[in-house]
């Protein structure tokens, strides 16, 4: 089945290399297609043996369909680097970390690649109503020395669910 979604960035969305908080509720103002660069921007380390590169996001999967999504769970999906990205469900509407290369506190990041792997909405229950929203920490690690010169790098954020 398919519903009709949106994606939005958290309300705190400073630039990649900021030092102001990142996350919070969602910004209805502030829609994104959904591509990763949307989220992530240039994200590279350094070359030539540089750091690795660790980035924190708080995106929103809106539901703008007709339909309640029950029983909602996200998962990711079409990964060209499996492993780089890896998701947590928001467990407070509004939480945030301290900046964009911090995690937020108590939270547990996972792979979620594929069906199998995929994590449920934490607050509000286990739907997404009408209008309503599944926040979702997006964590990407880019390893030392590495750069992605594609910026439309492929990678699905997918909701499941039943009507």
């Amino acid at each position: 089945m398919t519903w009709t979604l949106a994606f939005y960035r958290s309300a705190s969305w400073p630039d990649e290399t900021g030092t102001t908080t990142n996350g919070g509720a969602i910004n209805l103002s502030d829609p994104i297609t959904g591509a990763m660069y949307e989220v992530f921007g240039a994200a590279v380390s350094n070359f030539a043996g540089g750091q690795a590169h660790s980035i924190y996001r708080k995106v929103f999967i809106r539901n703008e369909d007709s339909d309640t999504i029950q029983d909602a769970a996200v998962f990711l999906d079409n990964a060209k680097y499996p492993g780089q990205v890896t998701i947590a469900a928001e467990k407070s509407g509004s939480d945030t970390s301290t900046d964009p290369s911090t995690a937020p506190a108590t939270y547990t990041f996972v792979d979620a690649d594929g069906q199998t792997g995929a994590i449920a909405q934490i607050v509000g229950g286990a739907d997404v109503a009408v209008n309503g929203s599944m926040g979702l920490w997006l964590h990407l690690e880019v390893p030392a020395g590495l750069a992605e010169a594609d910026p439309f790098v492929p990678l699905d954020v997918v909701m499941i669910g039943t009507r």
